[in-house]
């Protein structure tokens, strides 16, 4: 009797390869925090290293760019129905302020 060759099992779904968002590399790693740098710190931090939520943001921008052009957005904008303010349908003055 001979042995059953064995193989791989092919998969039914491939794994995702795309590169997830994820925050960069901090490059003041080596820098301590103390009093006199910790608001430089914390700018670097949110402007260089997370910058997932800018990430996202970029990509949603050009989606809707690809979606809607530029000018046909801006004419939407331009003509879309003004609802008025709440404080701009109040008269200026208190009431019962009659002297």
């Amino acid at each position: 009797m001979r042995p059953r060759q064995v193989a791989l099992k092919k998969s039914s779904s491939l794994p995702s390869l795309k590169m997830g968002i994820r925050a960069t590399w901090n490059e003041r790693h080596y820098v301590n925090d103390h009093l006199g740098n910790r608001d430089m710190t914390m700018i670097h931090l949110v402007t260089k290293v997370n910058t997932e939520e800018q990430d996202k943001t970029k990509l949603r921008v050009a989606k809707k760019l690809s979606e809607v052009s530029t000018m046909d957005w801006m004419q939407d904008w331009v003509n879309r129905p003004v609802e008025p303010d709440e404080d701009e349908s109040e008269e200026g003055g208190m009431e019962g302020d009659e002297d």
